[in-house]
């Protein structure tokens, strides 16, 4: 294999690994979301328990903190 052919090659090895990493992290982050539905606490938030509000959910469905909470977090 030429050297340009396999740096293609471990570049398209490289995004093929980063959207299934992506992948697997929306997965794990919805299925937090449908526990949280079956247990009643989707839509609060996790620090503070007050309701996350409807425009932030729609916007990021599996969000678990309130805007101004997360504001904080980063």
């Amino acid at each position: 294999i030429e050297s340009g052919d396999r740096a293609n090659l471990e570049e398209e090895r490289a995004i093929a690994t980063s959207i299934i990493e992506h992948n697997a992290e929306q997965r794990a982050e919805v299925e937090a979301a449908l526990k949280r539905i079956a247990d009643g606490t989707y839509g609060y938030c996790e620090e503070t328990g007050d309701p996350i509000g409807i425009p932030r959910l729609l916007a990021y469905p599996s969000a678990v903190y309130a805007i101004e909470v997360q504001e904080r977090h980063e």
